[in-house]
């Protein structure tokens, strides 16, 4: 049987790699988890561990039943503080500046189109920023427990 050839624009590539990629570490996780008794272990931990939003109910724009919201260690001078937010219902996850809210990068569209600015997420953050945290042992505002969380997870 003759091989099927599929021709993938740059950006096409990229999105493949990064979704075969997740797919695979995440299956990893899943593997090591059932060794492990199930405890939670690799990227899944460091998410729980760092989930900024944990708490957030439905008065929230990021519901913890809904959003995943979090910082991670990331010792790299090219590397801005940032969190991730992640809707995997629509399957997209974002990147954004603690400092100001503004997207930094896409990392996954998910149900979105490639040309998706998240304005509506950005804007979503920036109020998010301004309410009072419901981390656990955390006070004053989402940002600054964002920035706390970065700099507890970033010690340079």
């Amino acid at each position: 049987m003759p091989k099927k050839v599929t021709k993938l624009t740059e950006d096409e590539l990229e999105d493949v790699v990064k979704e075969s990629f997740k797919r695979v570490h995440d299956e990893y996780a899943v593997a090591l988890n059932d060794e492990n008794g199930n405890r939670t272990i690799g990227r899944n931990i460091i998410n729980e561990m760092a989930r900024l939003n944990k708490k957030d109910g439905p008065q929230s724009p990021f519901p913890s039943d809904k959003y995943k919201i979090w910082v991670q260690g990331d010792n790299s001078p090219h590397k801005p503080p940032h969190m991730h937010i992640n809707y995997p219902q629509e399957g997209w996850q974002i990147k954004v500046y603690i400092e100001n809210g503004e997207l930094w990068s896409v990392v996954s569209y998910g149900n979105r189109g490639r040309n998706d600015t998240f304005s509506d997420v950005i804007n979503w953050v920036k109020k998010w920023f301004e309410m009072p945290t419901t981390m656990p042992g955390r006070v004053g505002t989402n940002q600054q427990a964002a920035l706390n969380e970065w700099d507890a997870c970033n010690n340079d």
